[in-house]
């Protein structure tokens, strides 16, 4: 059983940016399995070498959503929710620098008994969560684009979130429910995983924030240019030698390489597709489609409002336009290589 401590939001704030602490919804970042964040991001962010993202319109619309989930929930389920606090954190009782916010607590017991409808209330942060018929209860909103992802199964990074608060909270099961394009709701069971997949978890955890603590950042994938751009934005002069980088450079100079070779293979690729196609629209091969290659217009543009054009050029204060016209655009029309 764990017990949760309510904190005020400054204190929530800083224990989610503390170098020695992570948070269940930081979880799949750190494991390497969140499409939106890397480990080097997360890594950077908590180093303070990013600075921390700003809360967006959809992150201030989802928590203003949370009880119309909530009760959507309640509705297609049966089941009643709890909200445990804004603020209120549950540790993992092995590894303490562990924590979790649940949205709402829920139970498998119904809210309907015979013609009663139980009452659905605010238990109190101190009691303890019950491990036969209590449940973690996580709530998302998401726009109409994420329909696919959530049709069948809940998405993997959302999974995650939800075993680490299984885990702190000492619940034997949890849900995770999805508002998405207003339009469709989702929601899924899941039971914890066996005690061996969550010491195997919190090992990987425990790496990385070990890595935190010492300054030691994780490899770069390869979505992390910008993110190491923005963590080394200026430099001092200094000359260092670092063991490995040579390995580094070969890496990079041979990808320059055939990078530079595959850009002037397709432009010759292409010049000959062009030959072959001449002013026809579409080119086939023995009746297999394999291009098309048409005529688009499109208009000019400004690098300013059409608006402040004149008043720029009287100024003599310089911008760009680019012509309209006509262009032929290619794509591909056939399917995969026989």
């Amino acid at each position: 059983m764990s017990k949760a401590e309510l904190l005020t939001r400054t204190e929530w704030l800083a224990l989610h940016y503390d170098r020695e602490h992570m948070s269940a919804s930081q979880a799949s970042a750190a494991l390497g399995m969140n499409p939106h964040t890397t480990p080097l991001a997360l890594y950077a962010t908590r180093r303070g070498d990013l600075p921390a993202a700003e809360e967006s319109l959809a992150m201030r619309l989802g928590h203003m959503l949370e009880p119309v989930v909530a009760k959507l929930y309640e509705d297609e389920t049966g089941r009643p929710t709890y909200d445990p606090g804004e603020y209120a954190i549950i540790r993992h009782p092995n590894a303490p620098w562990l924590f979790a916010t649940l949205d709402r607590r829920t139970s498998r017991i119904s809210k309907r008994w015979g013609d009663r409808i139980m009452q659905t209330v605010c238990i109190p942060h101190d009691v303890p969560y019950e491990m036969d018929s209590d449940g973690a209860l996580e709530l998302k909103t998401t726009g109409s684009y994420s329909k696919g992802e959530w049709e069948g199964d809940a998405p993997l990074h959302h999974q995650i979130q939800l075993q680490i608060q299984m885990f702190c909270a000492g619940l034997a099961w949890g849900s995770l429910a999805a508002l998405v394009g207003n339009a469709h709701f989702f929601w899924y069971d899941y039971d914890r995983q066996a005690e061996d997949v969550e010491w195997k978890i919190l090992e990987r955890l425990q790496d990385f924030r070990k890595r935190v603590m010492a300054g030691n950042p994780p490899d770069p994938s390869r979505t992390d240019l910008d993110v190491v751009k923005a963590m080394f934005p200026t430099e001092h002069g200094e000359t260092v030698d670092v063991a490995g980088a040579a390995e580094h450079f070969r890496r990079w100079r041979e990808t320059k390489a055939m990078l530079k070779q595959a850009t002037q293979d397709e432009a010759e690729a292409r010049a000959q597709l062009i030959l072959d196609i001449g002013d026809a629209a579409y080119l086939h091969d023995d009746g297999r489609p394999l291009v098309a290659y048409k005529a688009q217009t499109r208009k000019g543009r400004l690098t300013i409002g059409e608006e402040w054009a004149e008043a720029a050029t009287t100024a003599g204060i310089p911008f760009k336009r680019t012509e309209g016209g006509v262009i032929r655009v290619m794509r591909s029309i056939g399917g995969e290589d026989d």
